[in-house]
């Protein structure tokens, strides 16, 4: 909570811990956490407490004077949450010669709302809506944020000592704290980028997964969006009848495989986060900065064509990253920073597909780069390059592969595919659900929960 505080405070919204999803989510976090009761918690966590319970419980816990809690207390909180969870009431059915009749007897030590119903009609099935009249128990977080800032108050002396102190590399909490909030910015940026990608991608889900890195003349989404088509256009190795093979091939069932497109683009991040001033040439530096500025710092580099030509960022960064065409990659954005026109055009393709007034005109994109790649930068770079052939035995294993991905693909995108249509045929008043990208399917321990595996789409 710490933590929570410190980084997202500004930026989370509540969640509704009555809501089916946010109860299986937190079902499930419980069950991996090796929780002794995974339904009991979650059960806890969406009951209501009555107006005088909830004053009472916010009292104990969240006093001005933070004083540790007492045997008394922790019995009485314990009785107001045994009464919470105890059963709202008794219903019973009585059949006869009238129809069935339902009787329902409350629990008199609380207060709760209920529609006792019965009725005559035997082939009627009469349901009864009971709920505990009260506040969230979940409410009592509104008390959470005035006791962290006395907690941070009373470390200030903590915190001078930490300023003076520098990090010591990997081990450093603070820059692991900072690299952890990055990487679920870039995860974020990926999900935006996958999500205006037309499906099934085909060859593009390789440039994306590739080089669909977040670095480069733009904000994050467009650098991931311009990356994974400059790449699959002008630099994927494949030559035109390789690609067509694996068109229908538009799912990521390695969740490494997106993870190491992540890592990857942190690091380019941090290499062009040095180029934005010296004091940003430091580790903890450049991590700060690129919290700050959520990763979109092009703003803050050079742009004048002298320095661009004395030392590219972009080419540095995209070394620094381990991307497979580095001098490419490089070259491509500092064009782009040099043409301004050249840039807006692109960025007003992706921002009319982000608005949703219209898809993602990627052929209009494609030819708009290879035209500027060509006119200034074939030469320079030593134009596109192709993959050598394979041999044979090279090729039959490579078509192995891909049957293999083909069919764990048909049978992951079947069963959640059956999960979404039993969904709708249970929640038939929602929106329906259309699977287009999985991505991600990750294998889990064998012990609880009892299912093998678990997909992520």
């Amino acid at each position: 909570m710490l933590l929570q505080h410190d980084l997202y405070y500004e930026e989370v919204e509540a969640l509704d811990p009555e809501s089916d999803r946010t109860q299986a989510a937190l079902e499930w976090a419980a069950t991996m956490a090796g929780h002794p009761s995974p339904g009991v918690l979650t059960k806890l966590m969406s009951s209501r407490l009555k107006e005088d319970d909830f004053h009472f419980l916010e009292k104990l816990l969240f006093s001005a004077a933070d004083a540790p809690l007492k045997v008394d207390d922790v019995g009485a909180i314990d009785r107001v949450l045994r009464e919470m969870m105890s059963p709202p009431c008794l219903a019973t059915i009585i059949h006869t010669r009238k129809g069935p009749i339902l009787h329902v007897r409350k629990n008199l030590d609380a207060v709760w709302s209920t529609t006792p119903s019965t009725t005559e009609d035997t082939c009627r099935i009469t349901s009864t809506a009971l709920s505990l009249d009260g506040k969230p128990i979940s409410s009592l977080q509104c008390g959470l944020p005035d006791k962290l800032q006395r907690c941070l108050g009373r470390a200030d002396g903590l915190e001078q000592y930490l300023k003076k102190t520098p990090c010591s590399g990997h081990a450093c909490d603070y820059l692991q704290t900072l690299k952890m909030r990055l990487q679920g910015m870039i995860h974020n940026f990926c999900i935006k980028a996958l999500k205006l990608l037309p499906t099934p991608s085909g060859s593009l889900m390789r440039g994306f997964l590739m080089a669909g890195h977040c670095y480069g003349s733009m904000d994050p989404v467009s650098n991931i969006i311009a990356n994974s088509i400059w790449y699959n256009s002008h630099s994927c190795p494949l030559p035109e009848s390789e690609r067509s093979k694996i068109e229908k091939y538009n799912d990521i069932l390695d969740p490494h495989s997106l993870l190491r497109t992540q890592v990857h683009s942190l690091k380019g991040l941090m290499e062009l986060a040095a180029f934005a001033g010296p004091q940003f040439s430091t580790e903890a530096g450049a991590l700060e900065l690129l919290c700050g500025a959520r990763c979109d710092i092009v703003d803050m580099l050079p742009s004048s064509p002298e320095m661009l030509e004395k030392k590219n960022p972009f080419h540095e960064a995209a070394k620094a990253a381990g991307h497979p065409l580095p001098l490419q990659l490089g070259e491509l954005h500092r064009l782009l920073l040099l043409m301004p026109d050249e840039r807006s055009a692109l960025l007003s393709l992706m921002t009319e597909a982000r608005t949703g007034r219209t898809m993602l005109r990627l052929d209009d994109m494609t030819l708009h780069m290879r035209r500027m790649w060509l006119k200034c930068s074939a030469t320079k770079t030593g134009g596109i390059v192709r993959a050598p052939k394979l041999f044979p035995e090279s090729r039959k294993l490579v078509s192995s592969m891909r049957s293999k991905y083909e069919e764990r693909r048909n049978w992951f995108r079947s069963k959640i595919e059956q999960v979404l249509k039993d969904y709708t045929t249970q929640h038939f008043w929602e929106p329906k659900y259309k699977l287009d990208i999985i991505s991600g399917v990750e294998a889990i321990n064998q012990g609880r929960p009892p299912w093998v595996r678990c997909a992520t789409a």
